[in-house]
Parts: C-alpha cells; sequence; structure tokens
C-alpha cells in the first residue's frame, strides 16, 4: 500500500522522474497513478520530504522485539567467547 501525504508533498516532481509509472503531478501535488509499479518504492524513498509512504518504508515499525534471555551476560570481552 503507497500513501502520499498531501500536507508534506511540495510538487517537485521527483516521484514522477524515478517512477513515471507510478506518479503523476496535478495541481502540484504527487498523485498516484498505479500502486504496482515495480519503481515506487525507490520514488519513495528518494522523495526528499517523506511525503511518499509505502509498506516496505514501515518494515522498522512492525518489527518484532525479542527480549533478551534472562538479562544474563554470557562471556567477557569484545569477543563474546565463552567463559570456561
Amino acid at each position: 500500500m503507497v500513501r502520499i501525504d498531501t500536507n508534506k508533498c511540495t510538487g517537485c516532481g521527483v516521484c514522477v522522474k524515478i517512477c513515471p509509472d507510478g506518479f503523476e503531478v496535478k495541481e502540484k501535488k504527487a498523485v498516484l497513478k498505479n500502486s504496482d509499479a515495480e519503481c515506487i518504492d525507490k520514488a519513495a524513498a528518494a522523495c526528499p520530504v517523506g511525503a511518499i509512504v509505502s509498506d516496505s518504508n514501515l518494515w522498522w515499525q512492525t518489527r518484532q522485539v525479542i527480549p533478551a534471555r534472562g538479562g544474563k551476560r554470557r562471556g567477557r570481552g569484545r569477543g563474546g567467547g565463552r567463559k570456561w
């Protein structure tokens, strides 16, 4: 899923240059033409104001946090080797 934050969009056209199959500019704002275009993620990453948000850009918000093992420190030193 791709979303364009029209409050952030400046209509610069960078997204259209990178992904003409996916975007166009109308009334000085980016408009999504084809959300299935292969270049959508590249255009989203290149947006200078971060106005284009795609699911693949949100991976960091949905990743699972795995707790540490009982909080015990193992090994010693930088190598993390076992203490024998």
